[in-house]
């Protein structure tokens, strides 16, 4: 989900202090007809209060002035004066429906981006090969077609989370991959798949396809075939 002021609060003190007066200012004129409770917008004004005596005693403009103790507690303050806020916006800004986007932009705090960027369905068939390996287990080797477009052909298309493997020990051998009865998701190459030693000796049939986080599959690869090592 992307959002439009991720990060809304500004880091230099005298950027904050100029965002925290305009936030302010527009929230407490709009408190009442936004529902904000009148308790948590007082205990925020008081916070700002402490602030502003703070920045004014120890910030950046009154460095020839300023004392140690006088930028520490303009430190500490801001602290308890920005988390507070944070809570605020979280709790009587974001999710508020009566506030629209226009007006939290005012504000410039977070706006959340309720449309989800669409991930595209794997349209490509993977590249198998599957190696035999002591201890009755079968390696599947996967990768992009040598024609694929995009720098690297050995890896993983771009938007898929990993291959399915569907797979089946023994005859008959499947006709279509809802004939194989185990599957798996492999997101790194090689992957390897360990059998029963009653499997021994028996042939493994499999169908490969990429699949994106959403699970949802690309085309497939024709029936695949291996014996079960010793």
């Amino acid at each position: 989900m992307k959002t439009l002021f991720k990060d809304f609060v500004p880091k230099p003190d005298e950027d904050f202090d100029a965002w925290q007066k305009n936030f302010m200012s527009i929230t407490t004129a709009n408190a009442t007809a936004w529902g904000i409770a009148t308790a948590e917008v007082t205990a925020l004004t008081t916070t700002q209060t402490a602030w502003i005596s703070a920045f004014a005693a120890g910030g950046k403009g009154q460095k020839t002035t300023r004392t140690s103790a006088q930028t520490k507690t303009k430190t500490t303050t801001r602290k308890t004066y920005e988390k507070a806020l944070r809570n605020f916006v979280k709790k009587w800004i974001t999710g508020n429906n009566i506030i629209t986007d226009a007006q939290r932009l005012t504000l410039r705090v977070t706006i959340p981006d309720i449309i989800h960027s669409r991930v595209n369905v794997p349209s490509s068939v993977p590249n198998v090969s599957i190696q035999s390996v002591k201890g009755n287990t079968l390696k599947f080797i996967f990768r992009q077609q040598a024609d694929a477009a995009g720098k690297s052909h050995r890896g993983k298309p771009a938007n898929v989370h990993g291959m399915k493997i569907y797979y089946k020990s023994g005859d008959p051998a499947p006709a279509t991959p809802d004939d194989c009865n185990k599957s798996v998701t492999a997101t790194r190459s090689p992957y390897n798949i360990t059998f029963s030693p009653d499997d021994t000796g028996k042939k493994i049939y499999s169908f490969c396809c990429w699949v994106n986080n959403r699970e949802e599959e690309g085309p497939f690869t024709q029936l695949n075939t291996a014996v079960v090592p010793a």
